[in-house]
């Protein structure tokens, strides 16, 4: 798993920093209004720099089962991107919440049909 990222504990929420080979991002895990049980309980924010605001980028849903050490499945997602990024926000040392990259796998090949 690849680290791309690291946050801390900021009341109900987290904020960290996004970091990979071409994106750097001040983002902000905010808890959601959620209208239903399948809605998202947290927004992913995207800070846009001192008294701009924030750009909703994401969204991120609490893990139910802690044995793997997750808190939180967060999925990032750009109009510049070909796929959102699928991370989890993940339990650390000193406070500091690693924030790891979850690669989707390809679905295996259907075998070929006679006939």
């Amino acid at each position: 798993m690849t680290t791309i990222g690291a946050f801390t504990q900021d009341g109900e929420a987290y904020v960290g920093q996004l970091s990979t080979l071409s994106q750097e991002a001040s983002l902000r895990l905010v808890p959601a209004q959620k209208s239903g049980e399948r809605q998202p309980d947290y927004r992913l924010l995207k800070m846009l720099g001192e008294g701009a605001g924030y750009l909703d980028c994401g969204a991120g849903w609490k893990v139910d089962d802690d044995s793997s050490g997750a808190l939180v499945n967060v999925k990032i997602d750009d109009p510049a991107w070909a796929a959102p990024i699928h991370a989890r926000l993940m339990r650390g040392e000193d406070h500091v919440l690693p924030l790891v990259w979850i690669r989707r796998a390809d679905p295996p090949a259907s075998p070929p049909t006679s006939g």
